[in-house]
């Protein structure tokens, strides 16, 4: 009798055990189901929250429309510039020593970087008013960069030469500038620097004599051809709608409405057009492209300066007489446009150009964390304190017992 008893309460709690045991399984299928549930409820707001980040060149919203007028206007920026596909891995580190080369100058005090820096962030202008040669003598002109210009039309302000490799060739022969008597004085100096001769021969092969001023000029091209730059502006371009923040936004817009995409436009925002500086209202007495030209048409022409980086590269306009981005846009809306821009309209704008900026540049790199020097161990499980949760005791309850009478 006491073993029917005995068997009888152990199936009862064994069945009570399973029950619970069925129980138990239902939470965590519930508790698994409600996982899911956030799991997939998680993605989906994920999933709107990249949609809102996003904004296509389509018709219907005015961010949408905005951004079909931007790639209109502005296009996207290539990938390479032109010429570059000749370019070879040799001639662009030869290049980029020459770039930094002060044997190139009369005094041996001046290197394209000089007038051009590129290190430390800098955005390929000295920032001074107007250039200053190897000898002190100061030019007429004010140092436009050296990124991007390979996208441009044509180089220098007045457009006088074509190609990078003409470009490089003026500076190191104007007596202002690095003040060289010629081309072959330049090659006999770099012939006798180690190890020129060697890294010329690597950079043009097949050549009897490659320390030439010719294939110097090719060499720094081919380097600079390198120097692109691309900040939020493009992330828009590309649909990221949150690169730019509203106020950003609506200078493009405010950009594009006043007319100033009249001039700088393009994927460089300028650097593709010879226009008139004073349009309505008279600037300046220089001459500008026709005294290359001799053109009556080019009197007062000078080439549309380039945008990107406009915030890095002051001071502005051909002779850099504006030190201030803000006076220069409000200038400009007044000399090319006949409109007196309102304080809200500069301030978007120069928000905006803001947007033009090398993200290399302008982007702080992270901090560097130093390591602890005391590295984390495992613990041992005897080091952990045991809790009641963790008390073997509690998994009694799940014990099935038998009770004898």
């Amino acid at each position: 009798m006491r073993k029917k008893i005995g068997v009888a309460v152990f199936l009862v709690t064994g069945l009570s055990t399973l029950i619970f045991s069925g129980m138990l399984g239902d939470l965590i299928s519930q508790a698994s189901a409600q996982s899911i549930a956030k799991v997939q409820k998680k993605a989906a707001k994920s999933q709107v929250m990249d949609a809102s980040r996003t904004v296509k060149a389509v018709p219907g919203t005015p961010d949408g429309v905005l951004l079909m007028q931007a790639h209109a206007l502005f296009g996207k920026l290539p990938a390479t510039m032109p010429g570059s596909e000749k370019d070879t891995p040799a001639m662009i580190a030869l290049g980029k020593k020459l770039y930094f080369e002060k044997a190139i100058s009369i005094n041996k005090t001046q290197a394209c970087n000089s007038c051009h820096p590129i290190g430390n962030n800098g955005a390929g202008t000295d920032h001074l008013k107007t250039g200053k040669g190897a000898l002190g003598k100061s030019s007429d002109r004010n140092d436009p960069s050296t990124m991007n210009a390979g996208f441009q039309i044509a180089q220098f302000w007045d457009g006088r030469t074509a190609t990078l490799e003409e470009q490089a060739q003026g500076p190191p022969l104007n007596p202002i500038e690095m003040g060289m008597p010629d081309g072959k004085s330049i090659a006999v100096r770099l012939k006798g620097i180690i190890p020129y001769p060697v890294e010329f021969k690597k950079a043009f092969p097949g050549e009897k004599d490659p320390v030439t001023f010719d294939n110097f000029a090719k060499a720094v091209a081919a380097f600079e051809r390198t120097l692109i730059t691309r900040g939020r502006f493009d992330r828009f371009m590309d649909g990221d709608k949150q690169a730019l923040t509203a106020q950003e936004i609506e200078g493009m817009r405010s950009f594009i409405n006043v007319g100033c995409v009249k001039c700088h436009s393009g994927p460089n925002l300028g650097g593709m057009t010879f226009q008139k500086i004073g349009v309505f209202h008279e600037y300046t007495k220089e001459l500008g492209r026709f005294e290359f030209t001799k053109l009556e048409s080019d009197k007062y022409v000078f080439k549309v300066p380039m945008l990107r980086n406009v915030t890095l590269t002051a001071p502005y306009f051909h002779n850099g007489e504006v030190g201030n981005l803000a006076e220069a846009v409000d200038l400009m809306g007044y000399l090319q446009l006949n409109n007196q821009l309102k304080d809200e309209e500069i301030n978007n704008i120069l928000r905006f150009m803001t947007t033009l900026a090398d993200a290399e540049r302008t982007t702080a790199p992270p901090k560097e964390e130093k390591a602890s020097s005391d590295a984390w161990v495992t613990p041992l499980i005897t080091d952990i304190p045991q809790g009641v949760y963790f008390s073997p005791k509690v998994y009694q309850c799940f014990t099935p017992k038998v009770y004898h009478f």
